[in-house]
């Protein structure tokens, strides 16, 4: 943590209370530079009004949507009347709205707006804070692990957070009901959105609630844990579990004056015991088409199993621009689909190898190869990873890996397999990573040395990840690469830097005694081969029968490991 991010941790604490009557954490804006440092906002903010006040004449719709979210916040006390400013130390932030046919009207603040006179702007003078974010791909692993997934959504965060008196002066709005109104000036009572700092605030305060409410042990835990901002995703064992969390969650979350709402779950039982105001829907039991968006993913509570997300412009002309942008929107932050992911990254490599300029046509062999993948993309619809992964009472659970490369790539695959006390194993891809080779040539021993650093910094982060909450019986981490074999087994000091620098970065990671040699990938079933990482046909990686996840690794022999 840096020396500014420790400073913004400290002023929160001194700076932070909770309304004794209504459960409600009040903070403080941290601001890393003197407020002085602002000058004249209101100008633009004025000018802002009018633009939204032309929208508003050409669409109706929007100003009534305005006009309705601008008196909920009044009636709830979001914004309450500002009182006459004596002096010129204050903001007035500019604002817009957004809608949207599906979603209710946003109001956006830019706080990013500068003075007209000292060109600063009221984020210039905010600290960011520390990132307190749990991480994303940790969260959905931990979602995966038992038979019953609840979901939930904390409603309008940042506006269940109160800020002093003091500071309201900087959060002030113009707006006016009616047309031949003169603009009044509101305030801001709550933490709002477009603020540097709000997510940091917000983050902090839940994780304040849950160390303060200590009636509520696992919900506490949960909540520290398993929240990516606004978003709740957790897995239990049993419904009885599932039932008593839920209302555990509410309750905690309750006494700091948030509502946690949207929930979601596969188990009609656990979503029958929640009040129907907290659930997304009045129905206790989804249909199969029935698809919810969870932490960039889509997951079907009914079939339990999630999707991936495609959104891409099949006609759209090949320049570097338009691929790298298709490219940012596959969303695979746990490498379920990574063979698709390092056709992308392999793709890149070669428009940087052809140094074009951004909106330029790449080579005929580039487009080529990019109206195949696009035209093959569109089989990652069908794409399906099962969320449970199989973990019941006395079961053994076995982390089995694979890393490999080729002069091409390299990558690292892990997966989780349960044995129950009866019945068949379970098994299930957890994650992987790929890398692209550099362009500097690099022998293919030394690939492969790359490709093992994967493979063991993917079993740390399963590792970490999953020993809080079962057991980890056997890890396995395969190479069909007898010369890695030998170096993991090896002291870093015997060799040169390179291979020193990765022996010692595995062996920090994973004990050598989880390597093991296993058969060339070439003579490995093709459910396998697939995820060691050989370049393969995308067609082939994007339409994976239930084998792709693992099924065939129980059948592997030990004698051969």
């Amino acid at each position: 943590m840096s020396k500014a991010e420790q400073e913004c941790e400290d002023f929160y604490d001194l700076n932070t209370y909770r309304d004794n009557t209504t459960g409600r954490y009040v903070t403080a804006l941290p601001f890393l530079r003197s407020p002085t440092a602002l000058g004249d906002s209101l100008t633009t903010a004025r000018r802002c009004l009018s633009s939204l006040e032309r929208r508003f004449k050409t669409n109706i719709a929007l100003k009534t949507d305005y006009d309705a979210a601008m008196r909920d916040y009044l009636e709830r006390n979001i914004i309450s009347p500002a009182p006459a400013l004596t002096d010129t130390n204050y903001y007035v932030i500019p604002h817009h709205g957004i809608s949207r046919e599906d979603k209710p009207l946003r109001i956006v603040l830019n706080a990013t707006a500068r003075c007209i006179d000292t060109n600063v702007s009221l984020n210039d003078c905010l600290h960011s804070g520390p990132n307190l974010q749990a991480d994303l791909t940790a969260i959905i692993l931990k979602f995966r692990l038992f038979p019953i997934a609840l979901t939930a959504d904390i409603k309008q965060m940042f506006l269940a957070i109160g800020i002093r008196e003091e500071d309201r002066r900087f959060l002030n709005i113009l707006y006016k009901f009616d047309e031949d109104d003169t603009a009044k000036m509101y305030h801001f009572n709550r933490v709002c959105f477009g603020l540097r700092c709000s997510p940091y605030l917000a983050m902090k305060t839940v994780k304040r609630l849950a160390r303060d409410e200590t009636d509520f042990p696992i919900a506490s835990e949960i909540t520290s844990d398993h929240l990516y901002m606004d978003d709740l995703g957790v897995s239990v064992d049993t419904p009885e579990n599932g039932i008593q969390l839920a209302h555990d969650l509410i309750e905690l979350f309750k006494r700091g004056g948030f509502d946690l709402v949207k929930f979601v779950s596969n188990s009609p039982e656990v979503l029958k015991s929640i009040p129907q105001a907290n659930r997304l829907s009045s129905k206790i039991e989804f249909d199969k088409q029935d698809n919810m968006k969870l932490l960039g993913l889509i997951w079907s509570p009914v079939e339990d199993e999630f999707s991936i997300a495609i959104k891409f412009n099949p006609q759209a002309k090949c320049t570097k621009r338009l691929m790298l942008s298709t490219i940012a929107k596959l969303w695979d932050i746990n490498g379920f689909c990574a063979p698709v992911i390092l056709h992308a990254k392999l793709l890149i490599k070669a428009l940087w190898v052809a140094q074009i300029d951004w909106d330029a046509e790449p080579p005929s062999d580039i487009c080529a190869a990019w109206k195949r993948f696009l035209s093959e993309l569109p089989a990652l619809q069908d794409f399906k990873i099962p969320r449970f992964v199989g973990i019941v009472p006395d079961s053994r659970v076995i982390l089995l890996g694979f890393a490999d490369a080729s002069e091409k790539a390299m990558g690292a695959s892990v997966y989780i397999c349960v044995q129950p006390a009866s019945g068949p194993n379970e098994v299930n891809l957890i994650g992987a990573k790929s890398k692209v080779a550099p362009l500097k040539i690099v022998s293919l021993a030394r690939l492969e040395l790359c490709a093992a650093v994967l493979l063991s910094k993917l079993f740390r982060f399963v590792i970490d990840t999953v020993s809080p909450r079962c057991h980890v019986d056997e890890i396995f981490a395969f190479t069909d690469s007898t010369v890695t074999l030998h170096w993991v087994h090896s002291s870093p000091h015997r060799f040169d830097t390179f291979i020193a620098n990765r022996i010692a970065q595995i062996q920090n990671n994973l004990d050598p005694k989880h390597f093991y040699h296993c058969e060339d990938v070439s003579k490995l079933p093709p459910a396998q081969r697939r995820l060691i990482w050989l370049i393969c046909p995308l067609v082939e990686s994007t339409k994976p029968s239930k084998p792709f996840f693992g099924v065939a690794l129980t059948t592997l022999d030990r004698r051969k490991f």
